[in-house]
């Protein structure tokens, strides 16, 4: 059968059938291609059919020796493809199925191409997002080549609609994505790695069961440890497997290690280990991997349930302010008023947060990859799994008990700021400097931004001026000091920077390095007493603290004292001379406080949290904490007696946000917050207590 795709191309035979299209082998002007064609629920979508046309020159302009390039994007009537090279050669994937693990050599050199192809599309600002080894063809030498760039981008514009559309295949997925944070390039070296380990061993380090389990190991679980693995490999995969994003290597830096290592496996034979989470070593012959379906699955596939889906839509809902009736006010440090509804209970763990929200609010797609999709007696199975779920997990003591939930905080609009150019990763901060509010935020280019907050709700005088020198993936501190408006950066390569605002519209210093640690996450910051106090988490998952001077003299990190590993997610606020610091334990998710400059540690609180935290003291000496929780929206968590180390209480924050909180002590008196809007944009609330 020959079939014409617009006016240059025609079809003539299936060569493989995939999540998002069906691919073809074709003829155009310039000879033999692979044409790739969306699946028609696909073409209905206006928004779709734009970003086809604007990003057009972006994924054509795409060329790399290890790259399958886009040769065309064609709209056509109902037919929406992409126009790629035309590769003979079979996948990994294929290559996995039929003779099992690769020698550690071999593996290295092929993730090596992968991880230079990567580089190539990094330096250009192009994410792939879907890194697996179906996507990387093998040619008749044993090079490898990168597929399918440009379907994830184009399926997964940002913003779509009123909800975060995310894309992948969940044995590859970065934790930050799962957590709903833009992705970044550090997203396809987390999915290269993982490739990586699946060559040498036949099998994920994440994978295994239930998509919801997988993705919480992805988040909760280190990579299990692989007997008779080559040591470096050990390391590199480790690394580059971090949970932060900042601790991991670049493409760039992740092909010269793998080429580097390359002598030193020479020779070595392809490992045979089993999984330990199942019955076979690795996959041969008919096995089929639990992270992808085949290219054409039949109805009778006994790998059509949940459980072996290769693609995932994650619907994360942008939750709407909460009605001014429905929180009752009370007296701030006195107990809760009772309410007629039925109390809200937390998550224990962020395990459990991610498992629901997989089963509950995430739509799971083996086919075509659109949630509208979805089978009703299916969602009603998956509705009461999560239900007995949810009942086996609050029968099971975990050390955490549910927390009272308070009245509404009373947080009232203050201003806005227009949308960054570059879309926000994590959270906005907020700090006061000479009579004026700053804001500063990091955007998926790696830049790091800076605003001054108009008062009022005009955003017609307000700018994001880049502060140049620094690339991160993380989020920024800030902290009016009494040297200056400080801001501090994790860099790509762990180092912790900071540069200063002496005087306003006189210009950012250059950035300097805070000593030597190698932070694995997002620096926090807080001023007091001519002091500047900077905590960070390092890739071994402790907390680590330096200090300021108002000269700049900085005292060198010292590892504070902790209960157990901590997740990279860390807040701090200074107050009178005491310091509180929030943390979120590695071993479920519960949210710890650091208090008195470490000298020991707060009770653990449920509080669901995904994302960093944040805290700011408020008008009654407290540290009220902040978070964007999986169940709840985002929400306070404030100490309800006078007791500066009692009991907590939580409220809803009325305040709709698509990322984790920025927040700061407003002067004499109360908070001011920061939360970013699903089109972008940032709004700023105040409140007085």
């Amino acid at each position: 059968m020959t079939r014409r795709i617009g006016s240059r191309y025609t079809v003539t035979r299936v060569i493989g059938r995939g999540t998002c299209g069906t691919v073809w082998s074709g003829e155009g002007p310039e000879g033999p291609v692979a044409i790739k064609l969306l699946h028609e629920d696909l073409t209905a979508d206006q928004t779709l059919i734009a970003r086809f046309v604007q990003e057009r020159t972006v994924l054509t302009g795409l060329r790399h020796p290890r790259i399958v390039g886009v040769r065309d994007l064609v709209v056509d009537g109902n037919d929406l493809a992409l126009v790629m090279d035309l590769l003979n050669g079979p996948d990994l994937r294929g290559r996995l199925d039929r003779e099992g693990p690769m020698p550690p050599e071999q593996a290295a050199g092929v993730c090596a191409d992968i991880a230079e192809a990567l580089a190539a599309a990094h330096e250009k600002g192009i994410v792939h997002r879907d890194v697996k080894p179906e996507n990387v063809l093998v040619d008749a030498v044993g090079r490898g080549r990168l597929t399918d760039f440009g379907i994830a981008r184009l399926v997964d514009g940002p913003r779509r609609s009123r909800a975060t559309r995310i894309v992948g295949t969940p044995d590859y997925l970065a934790p930050e994505v799962i957590e709903g944070c833009p992705p970044g390039p550090a997203v396809d070296v987390y999915a290269l790695a993982t490739v990586l380990f699946e060559l040498t061993t036949g099998w994920t380090p994440f994978g295994g069961g239930h998509p919801g389990a997988v993705l919480r190991r992805h988040v909760t679980e280190p990579a299990p440890r692989v007997p008779g693995m080559p040591e470096r490999l050990t390391e590199l995969m480790d690394r580059c497997l971090a949970k932060s994003p900042a601790a991991r290597l670049s493409a760039a830096e992740f092909a010269a290690a793998l080429r580097e290592c390359r002598p030193a496996l020479a020779g070595l034979p392809a490992l045979r280990v089993a999984s330990p989470r199942g019955n076979g070593s690795y996959p041969t012959g008919s096995a089929v991997h639990a992270g992808a379906v085949p290219l054409v699955q039949a109805a009778t596939d006994p790998l059509s349930d949940d459980s072996r889906s290769t693609h995932i839509n994650q619907m994360k809902p942008i939750k709407e302010p909460i009605d001014p009736d429905e929180e009752a006010e009370r007296p701030r440090g006195g107990a809760p008023r009772q309410k007629r509804r039925r109390p809200r209970w937390l998550p224990a763990a962020i395990g459990l947060g991610l498992i629901l929200l997989s089963v509950l609010g995430f739509a799971f797609s083996g086919g075509s990859g659109s949630a509208g999709n979805s089978d009703p007696a299916a969602d009603a199975a998956r509705a009461t799994a999560a239900t007995e779920a949810s009942a086996a997990a609050s029968a099971t003591p975990t050390g955490l008990t549910a927390l009272p939930e308070s009245g509404g905080f009373g947080f009232a609009a203050y201003s806005s700021l227009p949308a960054p150019s570059s879309p926000v990763v994590g959270a906005v901060q907020l700090a006061y400097f000479d009579g004026f509010l700053y804001a500063a935020a990091t955007g998926t280019d790696g830049n790091v931004r800076v605003a001054s907050v108009p008062a009022g709700t005009s955003t017609t005088s307000a700018n994001w001026t880049i502060v140049p020198g620094v690339a991160s993936t993380v989020q920024p501190a800030l902290d009016g000091a009494s040297s200056g408006l400080e801001l501090y950066a994790t860099a790509q390569g762990g180092n912790v920077m900071r540069a200063v605002l002496t005087t306003p519209g006189n210009g950012w210093s250059g950035w300097t390095r805070l000593g030597t640690v190698h932070a694995a996450g997002a620096p926090a910051a807080a001023a007091d007493g001519g002091r500047t106090v900077v905590v960070v988490a390092t890739p071994d998952k402790h907390l680590v603290e330096g200090t300021v001077a108002a000269d700049g003299e900085f005292t060198a990190w010292q590892q504070l004292p902790q209960a157990g590993l901590i997740d990279y997610q860390v807040a701090v606020a200074a107050h009178g001379g005491a310091v509180a610091v929030y943390v979120v334990r590695a071993s479920d998710g519960a949210t710890m406080r650091v208090y008195n400059d470490g000298k020991g540690w707060q009770y653990a609180w449920p509080t669901g949290a995904t994302g960093q935290p944040a805290t700011a003291y408020a008008a009654d000496g407290h540290p009220d904490l902040f978070v964007l929780s999986a169940s709840a929206g985002l929400q306070v968590f404030e100490f309800s007696g006078a007791e500066l180390h009692g009991t907590m209480t939580w409220a809803s924050a009325g305040v709709a946000a698509v990322n984790p909180p920025g927040v700061t002590s407003v002067p004499g008196g109360g908070v001011a917050l920061a939360a970013v809007n699903s089109d972008g944009s940032v709004s700023v609330y105040t409140t007085s207590r």
